[in-house]
């Protein structure tokens, strides 16, 4: 009866000791996980700080329809330039930025959320956009283009040019 007490108890031990082994990995993983999203995030402030950066789209939405996109604009030096297509297919949408000036350009960093949203406004032919990007902790981005009449968002990446 005491061996098949001694058995159970080291059968229970080895359950736990390895289940304490699990959480150790799990714990250390999910360390180097949040290393990597903060140094992401950093890495994101400078870029946006460099005001030299790109925004690369890979979708579109128009509050109905998503597509792929391969939409890609820049900001240097107060301008804008690039390309932005609405959907997929629908040529008809194209804005064309030619170094466009940059008005009203705002960065708020919101340390406790780990999102950078960035704010301006430009011109093309007499009709006026707003631009809202906001940076995510992981380094997704997301890009809302507004003008009187509709809305456009626009989900990607912002690189350093």
């Amino acid at each position: 009866m005491k061996k098949i007490k001694v058995l159970q108890h080291s059968k229970l031990a080895i359950i736990i000791a390895f289940f304490g082994f699990l959480s150790q990995i799990s714990a250390q993983s999910y360390s180097a996980d949040n290393t990597t999203l903060q140094s992401t995030y950093e890495n994101s402030i400078k870029t946006i700080e460099s005001q030299s950066y790109e925004f690369r789209a890979y979708l579109s939405f128009d509050g109905f329809k998503r597509t792929k996109n391969a939409s890609k604009v820049s900001i240097k030096n107060k301008s804008i330039t690039g390309t932005l297509i609405a959907l997929e297919g629908d040529n008809s949408n194209v804005l064309k930025f030619n170094d466009q000036s940059i008005k009203g350009y705002k960065v708020n960093i919101d340390e406790a959320g780990k999102v950078i949203d960035l704010n301006f406004r430009s011109t093309i032919n007499g009709v006026g956009y707003k631009f809202d990007i906001k940076i995510l902790l992981n380094g997704n981005a997301v890009m809302t283009v507004f003008n009187a009449n509709n809305s456009m968002e626009y989900r990607g990446n912002v690189v350093r040019i």
